[in-house]
């Protein structure tokens, strides 16, 4: 797994087991201790981000990882009000997204619906 290069502990892995953690938009990097959400008939939950709401209750995830893909989600901005409705009070967003710095790098992935930076 590749959490472990990064220097993370079978005992941190453990912790997380006790955890309602998703990893949303999992594609290829499925997590055993998190509820997989993907539009992949592969992930756990099978969903379209930027249409379905996330099938949990209020304030009950712990975790939330996402590495890369608020940007192909048409509207992210629904997505983020859901991950605010289900993540926890005191529970942890962990996000990623490609950072763009001039005009010029726009296309560089066609994929990529939306692009962040400072602004």
């Amino acid at each position: 797994m590749a959490l472990y290069s990064r220097g993370i502990k079978q005992g941190d892995l453990d912790e997380l087991r006790d955890l309602n953690v998703l990893n949303i938009g999992a594609g290829v990097t499925c997590l055993d201790f998190a509820t997989n959400i993907d539009i992949s008939a592969k992930a756990d939950i099978s969903l379209n981000l930027g249409v379905d709401p996330l099938p949990f209750e209020d304030n009950t995830v712990d975790l939330i990882y996402s590495a890369h893909t608020f940007e192909h989600v048409e509207n992210y901005l629904g997505l983020v009000s859901e991950v605010h409705r289900v993540l926890k009070n005191g529970g942890l967003l962990l996000l990623g997204v490609p950072y763009v710095t001039l005009a010029k790098y726009n296309l560089v992935n066609p994929y990529h619906i939306h692009n962040s930076s400072e602004f």
